[in-house]
């Protein structure tokens, strides 16, 4: 099970409600790529225009914090639909078929529930846009300070643009959020974003690097963030991130190198992290991931316990027996089993954690011509968070073995807190092993890019 961190209050109550007020003032205006909404965004607005020309202190804080409430907002959603397709789990609402008919179905509706984690992550891009260019202008901050905030919103910014890439992989993403309706920035296909959100993070480094010893805007350590409130240590959660890039663009020795320079530990828990946090307060948000067990909807695929490794302890920590539910109208969409990956509703999302890159470590040291590095990795994730003994793999085996080596153990220490399964899957072009319970069923490989951001196009939305 994955404790609930009792994080430290922010600030006042009074303070974070003026945070949110903020963000939804800056939320509300329209995106330019993100074309569900395709209004011009009017920066002659009194308002925004003084935001962006002359920001004061406390309109700086605001927006940053504002912009991990802003990425925060769609992670559950996500990791939740890409747990289904990616076969871990299921969402049985009797109310709403689309989580079955959809998101397991043929039909994935690109005005519909194909057209998820899009815009939103737009907004949150265009208000990182909006905070790099606008504590720049600012006469309030040094130089040491301003380039502290930009990194840190740059590097939101590239967590954004990966969580687009990752939903819609060989589809692409616009590459940013910075044009009008007029002149949208490009799609750009899956290897390319890829390279674009490398380039984000290195320059979000380099930025944080320079950033001082302090951020502006933090007063006291960031809900989630409590290892990383500095540039020097944020810095290490944005070498995280550019791991994962680099590993997903199958440049190993950069990712190495990232990982040299992030949090990695085998002496320090595995859940060391930067979290998204949540809580039950006035105006915030409560855990997506996280139903009560007796009531929940959200259903363990049977697959994840059939295909556990005896002995493995994650499979055990983080599921549990219940009572069967099917679905209606398809007799083999049947489970009995729930999550118990989060204790309550105040329990933190991960962003990245310990566990994660050790694993990410595992397939750039195998990839890279140190299998003995590799297998020692995967053999410390199976016995620290599995409980197990050594794998069967070794320097010898093959790249097929030791990618379902790999795989197995991301999803049983990811399960439920990330969207691998299913990435990993597409990645490794294993998407037709995954299970189809139904006749009609398909395992998508993307989320297509919504209508809206097509027909603002042109009627098409292709990548370059």
């Amino acid at each position: 099970m994955k404790l609930h961190i009792d994080h430290a209050t922010l600030a006042t109550g009074a303070r974070r409600g003026m945070r949110r007020s903020l963000l939804v003032l800056m939320l509300g205006v329209s995106v330019t790529t993100a074309c569900q909404d395709t209004t011009v965004p009017n920066l002659n607005d009194p308002i925004i225009d003084d935001f962006i020309v002359n920001p004061t202190p406390a309109q700086v804080q605001a927006m940053a914090y504002g912009l991990l409430f802003g990425s925060r907002a769609d992670v559950g959603p996500m990791i939740r639909d890409a747990e289904i397709i990616g076969r871990d789990a299921y969402n049985l609402d009797p109310a709403d078929p689309r989580w079955v008919d959809q998101l397991l179905g043929p039909n994935l509706d690109d005005a519909d529930f194909g057209a998820n984690h899009w815009l939103l992550r737009y907004r949150n891009i265009k208000a990182a846009n909006i905070l790099i260019e606008s504590v720049e202008t600012s006469a309030e901050f040094s130089a040491e300070e301003k380039s502290a905030t930009k990194g840190f919103a740059r590097t939101i910014k590239a967590l954004d643009l990966l969580y687009l890439a990752e939903s819609r992989g060989a589809l692409g993403i616009a590459s940013d959020a910075g044009r009008t309706v007029d002149d949208l920035e490009p799609i750009i296909c899956g290897p390319a974003a890829l390279t674009r959100i490398a380039a984000v993070l290195d320059s979000a480094y380099a930025e944080l690097q320079a950033g001082g010893s302090a951020f502006p805007f933090v007063d006291t350590p960031i809900e989630g963030l409590e290892s990383f409130s500095t540039p020097a240590t944020f810095a290490r959660v944005n070498r995280a991130l550019k791991a994962k890039v680099e590993n997903y663009r199958g440049q190993h020795a950069s990712a190495l190198t990232a990982l040299g320079e992030s949090f990695i530990s085998t002496t320090a828990s595995l859940d060391l992290g930067a979290y998204f946090a949540f809580s039950l307060g006035a105006g915030d948000i409560q855990n997506p991931l996280y139903q009560d067990t007796a009531s929940t909807n959200f259903r363990v695929h049977r697959s994840v316990v059939t295909q556990a490794e005896a002995g493995d302890r994650r499979r055990t920590e983080k599921v549990a027996t219940s009572r069967v539910r099917t679905w209606p109208s398809e007799p083999n969409v049947v489970s009995e089993h729930v999550f118990t990956v989060y204790e309550g509703p105040t329990a933190p999302v991960p962003i990245i954690q310990n566990e994660e890159l050790i694993l990410l470590r595992a397939e750039a040291r195998w990839f890279g011509g140190d299998k003995l590095g590799a297998v020692s990795d995967i053999n410390f994730i199976r016995q620290t968070a599995g409980g197990l003994g050594p794998s069967t793999v070794t320097i010898a085996s093959t790249d097929a073995q030791f990618i379902d080596e790999l795989l197995r153990q991301k999803r049983y220490s990811l399960l439920w807190e990330s969207t691998a399964h299913w990435v990993d899957a597409r990645r490794f072009n294993r998407l037709g092993t995954l299970p189809r319970d139904g006749a009609t069923h398909v395992v998508h490989a993307a989320f297509p890019i919504p209508e809206d951001e097509a027909l603002a196009r042109g009627g098409t939305a292709t990548c370059q």
